[in-house]
């Protein structure tokens, strides 16, 4: 712990003093268009997808899990409550 302490000092003053809900905003905005930008990367990676092999992904899958998340970002930047999240699964070999 004490070989953390000053690490500690040197870290701490580069924390924002307060978070702002606009900011919060801002920062989702910019996580919900990152997982956006992932869906060419998806379609890139199933066209290069191996046929013969045994186990395949689940592209679809991983598009509507992908579209789940970046739906409830959307939901909470909006400030509005879902009426049912869906859980995500995460399996994507079939």
């Amino acid at each position: 712990m004490r070989r953390l302490a000053p690490l500690l000092f040197c870290v701490f003053p580069f924390l924002p003093a307060h978070a702002d809900w606009e900011g919060e905003r801002a920062a989702l905005a910019r996580l919900q268009h990152e997982l956006e930008a992932l869906t060419p990367l998806i379609d890139e990676a199933e066209a290069q997808r191996d046929p013969r092999l045994r186990e395949a992904v689940n592209y679809d899958k991983l598009r509507y899990e992908l579209r789940l998340i970046t739906r409830g970002i959307e939901d909470t930047r909006q400030r509005r409550i879902p009426p049912h999240m869906e859980a995500i699964d995460g399996a994507y070999l079939r």
